[in-house]
């Protein structure tokens, strides 16, 4: 699939990838994927999961699809203990 390499997620990881239709796009589905745990940055406390999210477009390339948003990256608020 065009654009489909290099999609973030973590190796050797269970349940990595969750991918969910659009409501109003049957053809276009969210693929959310998880690259694992990261350290925060210094000055932060803990341990970060990275979450992003990317579209698929399944009308595209002659009904093969293609990746059309790729790996965008999801914040998350965290709060302080």
């Amino acid at each position: 699939m065009p654009n489909g390499l290099e999609l973030l997620g973590g190796e050797g990881q269970i349940n990595t990838v969750l991918i969910l239709p659009f409501l109003d796009a049957p053809s276009k589905y969210y693929l959310f994927t998880s690259k694992g745990l990261t350290f925060s940055s210094p000055g932060e406390n803990g341990k970060n999961f990275q979450y992003c999210f990317s579209i698929v477009d399944m009308q595209l390339n002659g009904g093969l699809g293609d990746v059309i948003n790729k790996n965008t990256f999801i914040k998350f608020l965290q709060t302080k203990k």
